[in-house]
């Protein structure tokens, strides 16, 4: 059987390769792809009863929710969801544009 953890991988070298682009989400830390008909959303979450912290990754089609992985930091799979997550948050904050900017202006400061 397929689970979305199968796509993961692809969706973080899309996101790394500005293919795919993240906006926010209605929630605190999440946020979502469109990829066609489908919607991917990650987000963080802490547990503040047994002091964990993980993300969570939801496939959906629509507004029904297709398929979800959770991972903890102490998860075999919380490496590849923080991965996917942090790529998210760069794209929908568009890091790399603004480390592109910020090099200019020191670039102008030590002129």
């Amino acid at each position: 059987m397929r689970t979305i953890d199968d796509i993961l991988p692809t969706v973080q070298e899309a996101t790394a390769d500005g293919k795919l682009h993240w906006k926010d989400y209605d929630m605190p830390e999440s946020y979502e792809a469109q990829i066609g008909p489908f919607l991917v959303r990650i987000w963080q979450w802490q547990d503040n009863d047994d002091d964990t912290s993980g993300y969570t990754v939801q496939l959906l089609r629509g507004s029904k929710v297709m398929d979800t992985a959770r991972a903890s930091q102490y998860g075999s799979k919380f490496g590849l969801l923080e991965a996917v997550f942090e790529g998210a948050r760069r794209s929908y904050l568009n890091v790399d544009e603004v480390i592109a900017d910020l090099e200019g202006e020191l670039a102008k400061l030590m002129k």
